[in-house]
């Protein structure tokens, strides 16, 4: 923990501030503290897989440069913005779950997401929990880790059709080998 001075609202505060993942707070938001970079920021950006910070309703609150880059998007564009509102990111099937993060205080682990991001079709697998803030008075977050599987998910689709084209062809050898006999 440390002291520190901000100013919100016109007026300067002094007190203690706990900075953790819950201190992602969108510097643009009229109102709001500007907080120097915290140890928060630094782990988001170190992450290589794309990792985003939801609110309560789906609205982005920040992400890292992975997930930047992997969408093709800024934070200009997207911070503040629902989730849902973004190409590709149609959660009517599952949106239940995904507010049961905050609502309910359960992960998501391991939800399988297949969908066009104006991007291309990504096969995404999506791990998302609440971030424990300790203090009452914030509001509530989700931390969501995204993996791109796409490559993975091609290649063992290649193999597996290969597999098959290898064992109809040793039965099309054995049955002409039989008929022969």
């Amino acid at each position: 923990m440390r002291r520190q001075t901000v100013e919100a609202a016109g007026r300067k505060h002094d007190g203690n501030i706990l900075i953790l993942l819950g201190a992602l707070i969108d510097p643009r938001t009229p109102g709001t503290p500007r907080l120097p970079p915290t140890l928060s920021d630094d782990v988001l950006a170190a992450v290589r897989h794309p990792l985003l910070v939801l609110d309560a309703q789906l609205r982005v609150r920040s992400a890292n440069a992975a997930f930047w880059e992997l969408f093709r998007c800024s934070a200009d564009a997207t911070v503040g913005q629902e989730l849902t509102s973004l190409p590709g990111w149609d959660l009517s099937d599952a949106l239940l779950r995904w507010k049961a993060v905050l609502a309910e205080h359960r992960p998501l682990a391991d939800y399988q997401l297949t969908r066009n991001f104006g991007i291309g079709t990504r096969d995404l697998v999506i791990n998302a929990r609440e971030i424990n803030q300790r203090d009452p008075g914030h509001e509530p977050l989700m931390l969501v880790a995204i993996e791109d599987v796409t490559e993975r998910t091609r290649i063992a689709s290649a193999l597996e059709a290969r597999e098959r084209e290898a064992t109809g062809s040793n039965r099309s050898r054995s049955e002409e080998h039989t008929s022969e006999l």
